[in-house]
């Protein structure tokens, strides 16, 4: 990819369109065995089929692209796309401060429903974190590998004694942790517990004690945050402007401290993560969930 918005939707038109015409292939097939009365397609364009309902889930419904015509453009295509379903699922709270600010907003041709956060977390009901850092990686490589090192690197150049667990995010091809890093680190005393994966309860029972959360806002991750009620550091992959875009509003919003990777100083944002803490004592939450109500609503008409 370029650094250029324009250059990369053209760059990537046939390979979305490929996909799409693949899509609805499967989905045609796949109609012959079973019939389908109802298609729900998780943010996929080609899973649907002429002929029967259909529904998108998608929280994308206006791409953040700062050039204005790289954006007039995409847009354009997205809504196109969009329109070809009967209904938008948004996994989003409707009314502002939604937690993907203008991107979820209603598509101006299509029905849209809002469904709330969706997330593997239950609940949190811990009025108050424990101590401690938690930091979670994902995404591509190699920048996934250059966050954790940069982290962990600065982990020696600060006096932060409390315990750290590091969640690789089950890299397929990382490299292993430097012995000779994570030795310096235990010598200064830093308490640093690493695990390439977790499920959903021991990741969960992690991020609701940790005092510090470090992780990309990928809108996943932020919905899963929204339900634990929980503020973090956000370190956009760089390249990827949704996870810019999503970390800057959170951050405009007081639900987190949002750092460009090339730019991270790790003890200033904690710093400033544990006076947005103190101060953030709403922790609005991202809605109720409405999916069950809209999937009755939806059955009733069909």
């Amino acid at each position: 990819p370029t650094s250029s918005a324009s250059v990369n939707m053209v760059l990537g038109g046939p390979q979305m369109g490929a996909a799409i015409v693949n899509e609805a292939k499967a989905v045609a097939d796949l109609h012959q065995h079973y019939s389908y009365s109802f298609i729900l397609s998780d943010n996929r364009f080609g899973c649907r089929l002429k002929g029967v309902p259909s529904a998108i889930m998608t929280h994308q419904l206006h791409l953040p692209i700062q050039n204005w015509f790289s954006r007039k453009l995409g847009n354009f295509l997205n809504h196109r796309l969009l329109a070809k379903f009967d209904h938008v699922i948004v996994p989003d709270v409707a009314s502002s401060p939604r937690l993907a600010g203008d991107m979820s907003a209603p598509h101006p041709k299509t029905p849209t429903a809002y469904i709330g956060a969706v997330s593997r977390f239950s609940q949190n009901e811990r009025e108050e974190p424990n101590k401690g850092m938690a930091i979670v990686l994902s995404g591509p490589e190699p920048q996934r590998t250059k966050l954790e090192e940069q982290i962990l690197l600065e982990l020696k150049q600060f006096p932060y004694s409390e315990k750290v667990s590091l969640i690789r995010g089950r890299p397929h091809k990382a490299p292993n942790l430097d012995k000779d890093l994570m030795e310096s680190l235990a010598n200064l005393g830093r308490v640093v517990e690493v695990y390439d994966y977790l499920g959903t309860d021991a990741l969960m029972d992690v991020l609701a004690k940790a005092e510090i959360i470090v992780t990309r806002p990928g809108y996943t991750t932020v919905m899963d945050l929204a339900v634990l009620k929980r503020n973090a550091i956000f370190i956009p992959t760089p390249g990827q402007p949704e996870q810019e875009w999503l970390g800057k509003s959170l951050t405009t919003k007081g639900k987190g401290v949002c750092v460009k990777q090339s730019n991270l100083v790790l003890a200033k944002a904690i710093a400033q993560l544990q006076v947005l803490n103190k101060q953030d004592k709403s922790h609005n939450t991202a809605g109720e969930n409405l999916l069950q109500n809209w999937v009755s609503d939806v059955l009733s008409k069909y």
